[in-house]
């Protein structure tokens, strides 16, 4: 029985793991998975999907440890013996750099190695491979990657006394600087509150207690990239850190401000904002108190408050003024009257948010000014300007948007983007709490160049894609048209969008002796993604192509009335001014073929032995006979109008045609011939046959057979 349930176990566990794999290397356009094994080496250790597959919010990852941020990995990939590929392809990446491109070792399996550019700074990390099969379709396959690094911080206090509302910084000892999450948020709630920043290189805490006495402060900290903990679970908080303080009245009264964000521009600075500040029995009314940065004589001004009057929610109405920037982690504002310190204070001074910049960065490529995004795509969005922290940015329509904030400050905010498949807006404004900034992005819809499979050639049997034509087609009918036709459903397939194809067509057909019969371009050829696609709605359809293109209504001397060996030679081209890549081209050539020919074809046999019926001796040497042979031609099987050496045919033979001489054995003969030609090519002006054959003799009346050279001369 314990056998039996441990084979269950056994068996429930090899068919997840299975089941895991094939998920992790699942693709959304459905191929089969191809590789089977992935093993990284960094340094001394080894991480493999066998082993090191993790579950993270529904995906599968490859888990693996780093100590530096720019490691460099040797990774092995082995496939599933049975495949079908044919090459694969490492997708560029700008989390990491190539060191040693892609190899194939001997089909046993596949090597490469790349450095990591700060795997602490690197989402969506992933290995993405272009396969190509031996059918000629290319796909996509990915492995998630899913790193992970052991991050310790120290807190050695110096001193264990802290005052009401005076901020005290502190530098954190650790290992790892860049895997910390730093950004400057203030912490609510806790008995003592805190914030962590960088500065210098260094991990610095600062610390704001708001009441006096005995108080715990409790650190937490979260990094960047996870640690795994004793379940293998990814952990993204480290243990909290406590640590004891005693919380000592201020030395300075605290007043605190109803608006403790303040923005520094000319109506601030000249005419002043109305705030209410905490009463004191030491405030004075009607004063003006100068605000200054510094505990100490002759600090630099920051701003001005005037109170005006006392209010009975224990405040007092002001006016404020400002005049330098200020914020709340650079410590106290202190308020005084004329060089004497009364009170302390902190409120943040700022700029008021301005975007200068947008970006938009795709993957493998380079950050650009150009907006225009496509239906469908993930972009990273990057907004540059003053106060970013303040603001409250948003997309207008897209729900799916991310914040990186290890990238994230008050010059720069960071967002994923993704963008519907379906998406039907044109533009998308950029939207400060609300409110529309100059900046947009414009939705575009896709005009990738695309494989041309999805032209197709009909010269008669049956339509086939202008790409499985390898070389030149002979055909041995005739051609009663050539249609080209387009199957639109290939544009857009799944998410794999291509957009419109802007096409032209060279038709050129020439005949026999190579002479040019015609020569046409068609510029205009426009073809629009089918009905299945998600953006069919959004195409423009009024220049698309919805008829089959007949070669006969373009071009004068009509395919059926072309000679043998006339050719038809058809170039597919994507319109450069429609990409700025480059676009693909393809040719097809169609030959009218013929396995024979017939014609009439005269020559001059001289030195024929002709040896009569009824006669034993063989006769005299001809003199230079008259041959005029309707005969048939032969041409070698899957080659281009060459001729086989013989012939065949049946005519008229005038005997010694030249020999004038009285006694000549001049006559006229009914003759069958076959011909032998050493040189093989039609259009030669001088050949020498050598005849076989026999006829009969229309002087003598006599049956009579014949053999000898001849000399065939072309005009």
């Amino acid at each position: 029985m314990l056998i039996l349930q441990f084979n269950r176990l056994l068996l429930l566990f090899t068919l997840t793991y299975y089941l895991g794999l094939v998920s992790l290397l699942a693709q959304s356009n459905n191929e089969k998975p191809v590789i089977s094994e992935l093993i990284m080496k960094i340094g001394e250790k080894r991480y493999a999907l066998g082993n090191n597959l993790i579950s993270y919010n529904g995906d599968k990852y490859l888990a693996f440890e780093y100590t530096e941020g720019d490691e460099v990995v040797e990774v092995k990939m082995y496939l599933y013996a049975v495949n079908n590929v044919k090459s694969l392809e490492l997708v560029k990446s700008n989390d990491y750099a190539v060191v040693d491109s892609l190899l194939n070792f001997n089909d046993q399996y596949y090597a490469f190695k790349i450095k990591f550019n700060n795997l602490s700074q690197s989402d969506y990390l992933n290995f993405t491979f272009k396969v190509f099969n031996e059918d000629g379709d290319e796909y996509y396959q990915r492995i998630n990657l899913f790193p992970f690094t052991q991050t310790a911080v120290t807190f050695i206090p110096q001193g264990e006394e802290l005052y009401v509302g005076e901020v005290k910084t502190f530098e954190l000892l650790t290992n790892n600087i860049q895997n910390i999450n730093t950004k400057a948020i203030l912490t609510e709630g806790e008995e003592i509150n805190y914030w962590l920043s960088q500065r210098g290189g260094k991990l610095m805490l600062h610390v704001i207690p708001s009441e006096p006495g005995k108080k715990t402060l409790n650190l937490k900290i979260r990094v960047l990239k996870p640690f795994l903990n004793e379940d293998g679970e990814p952990t993204y908080e480290l243990p909290v850190i406590t640590r004891k303080f005693t919380i000592k009245e201020s030395r300075l009264t605290f007043l605190d401000l109803d608006n403790n964000d303040i923005i520094l521009d000319e109506n601030t600075q000249l005419t002043g904002i109305e705030i209410q500040i905490e009463n004191n029995p030491k405030l004075k009314l009607g004063k003006t108190y100068r605000i200054e940065a510094q505990e100490e004589r002759g600090g630099a001004l920051v701003a001005e408050i005037f109170t005006r009057s006392s209010l009975s929610n224990n405040r007092v109405l002001c006016w404020l003024r400002v005049y330098a920037y200020h914020r709340i982690g650079d410590g106290y504002l202190y308020i005084k009257d004329g060089d004497e310190a009364q009170f302390i204070t902190n409120f943040r001074i700022g700029h008021k948010t301005k975007i200068t910049k947008v970006s938009i960065l795709r993957s493998g490529e380079e950050w650009t000014d150009n907006l225009s995004i496509y239906p469908g795509e993930l972009i990273d969005v990057r907004v540059e300007g003053v106060a970013l922290d303040k603001a409250n940015l948003r997309f207008a329509g897209l729900y799916k948007l991310l914040t990186d904030s290890a990238q994230s400050n008050d010059h720069r905010q960071v967002f994923t983007l993704s963008i519907p498949i379906t998406i039907s807006k044109r533009r998308i404004y950029l939207t400060d709490h609300g409110e529309q900034t100059p900046f947009s992005l414009v939705v575009k819809e896709f005009q990738k160049p695309m494989p041309l499979d999805f032209v197709k050639i009909n010269y008669g049997e049956g339509a086939r894609p202008i790409t499985e034509f390898d070389g030149p087609v002979l055909y041995n009918k005739n051609i009663q048209d050539v249609i080209i036709s387009f199957d639109a459903s290939l544009l857009d397939r799944a998410e794999k969008l291509h957009g419109k194809q802007y096409l032209s067509i060279d038709i050129q057909v020439t005949g026999n002796r190579r002479e040019l019969i015609d020569l046409k371009t068609i510029n205009d050829v426009v073809i629009c993604p089918a009905e299945t696609s998600y953006r069919f709605p959004f195409y423009a359809k009024n220049d698309c192509n919805r008829e089959n293109i007949t070669l006969n209504n373009y071009i004068r001397r009509k395919t059926h009335e072309l000679y043998e060996w006339s050719k038809i030679e058809l170039t597919v081209r994507h319109r450069k001014d429609k990409y700025s890549d480059q676009g693909y081209i393809q040719k097809f050539e169609l030959i009218l073929a013929r396995r024979s020919s017939f014609d009439i074809d005269i020559s001059f046999p001289a030195g024929l032995l002709i040896q009569k019926a009824g006669e034993e001796d063989i006769g005299s040497f001809s003199g230079i006979s008259i041959a005029a042979i309707a005969q048939f031609k032969f041409y070698k099987p899957k080659s281009i109008a060459q001729l086989r050496p013989y012939r065949i045919g049946a005519g008229f033979l005038a005997i010694n045609s030249f020999n004038f001489n009285d006694d000549a054995d001049r006559d006229l003969a009914l003759v069958v011939l076959g011909s032998v030609y050493p040189i093989k090519r039609e259009d030669s002006k001088l050949n020498f046959p050598l005849h076989v054959g026999a006829g009969f003799l229309m002087g003598d009346q006599k049956w009579f057979y014949l053999v000898g050279p001849g000399i065939k001369i072309r005009f």
